[in-house]
């Protein structure tokens, strides 16, 4: 929070003195201020300024949010995981059974149906450009 002091420290020292601090107790405020993390008057607020600030003085709930965020995007990761290879596993069960009970065509339509089983196994939207 270097900038901050900077900040102070060219208020305090402006040639305009409507612009520095009034009283000694005003500069003391303002160091009570940075001390404190708290928004420094001399500096402009900015939004990321602001958000920095209260990120620093309310540590234990912003770690406590961000671990929340964190594991609801792993379950949230796990479970979709889980879930498409499920769908994987039924699809495979599906050809299994086809398969057994094609095998005894000809050799020409056994080749037909490999090519055909392979395509089953990919997602829709490709299945739908090359089937």
């Amino acid at each position: 929070m270097r900038g901050d002091l900077d900040w102070i420290l060219m208020r305090a020292l402006e040639k305009d003195r409507t612009r520095r601090y009034e009283t000694a107790n005003g500069l003391a405020a303002e160091i009570l201020r940075h001390i404190n993390n708290e928004p420094v008057v001399a500096r402009p607020p900015g939004k990321l300024y602001r958000f920095r600030n209260m990120v620093r003085r309310n540590k234990v709930a912003f770690l406590a949010v961000s671990a929340a965020i964190t594991a609801l995007v792993i379950g949230l990761t796990l479970a979709w995981c889980s879930w498409t290879a499920a769908i994987l596993q039924a699809r495979k069960r599906r050809f299994a059974s086809r398969w057994t009970s094609e095998r005894n065509c000809s050799r020409r339509d056994t080749r037909r149906w490999r090519w055909r089983r392979t395509i089953w196994l990919w997602p829709p939207g490709i299945r739908a450009i090359w089937a």
